[in-house]
């Protein structure tokens, strides 16, 4: 465990290394994932007890919008739980903006169906064809004929449906 931070503290510093707007005024601004989020919050509070006098502020609200804040200036670290997309690679060099990655964690994607529903698995393109909505019935995969209903955050800035949905 003791390894891991070390590793996670590293990963951590390296991102605040290409700092710059707020930490000027004394506060270091991380915004994005809330996939990070507490991974994050944590890792700072521990940055901040080991150095007096240092200042964090991490907020979610997800990698878009994480990304949007480098982008425009208003944060100094944006957690992304996925990769820029090319246009926001594309906006970031036009804006003269040298972004870097550094991955922190892995995360994974588990999908969990009611234990009455007779299916006991699907495979990745079956799923990849309910979060499109091209699948809307179980009777397609095999179940009872009973609509989908999809809960989760299909309608936030989440990077997940999308992983599905390709």
């Amino acid at each position: 465990m003791k390894k891991l931070m070390g590793i996670l503290m590293l990963g951590l510093g390296l991102v605040f290394a290409s700092s710059y707007a707020h930490a000027r005024q004394g506060i270091l601004q991380i915004k994005g994932s809330d996939t990070l989020i507490n991974l994050v919050q944590r890792l700072a509070e521990v940055y901040m007890e080991e150095n007096p006098g240092s200042y964090i502020a991490v907020t979610g609200g997800g990698s878009g919008t994480g990304i949007a804040a480098i982008m425009n200036k208003k944060c100094d670290t944006a957690n992304a739980s996925r990769l820029m997309k090319p246009k926001e690679v594309a906006q970031a060099t036009e804006r003269g903006i040298d972004v870097g990655r550094v991955v922190i964690a892995m995360d994974g994607l588990s999908v969990i169906t009611n234990p009455n529903n007779l299916i006991d698995r699907l495979s990745v393109a079956q799923l990849g064809s309910i979060f499109r909505g091209d699948i809307t019935n179980w009777s397609e995969v095999g179940g009872l004929n009973r609509a989908i209903t999809l809960y989760g955050m299909l309608y936030t800035h989440s990077h997940t449906p999308p992983l599905f949905q390709e």
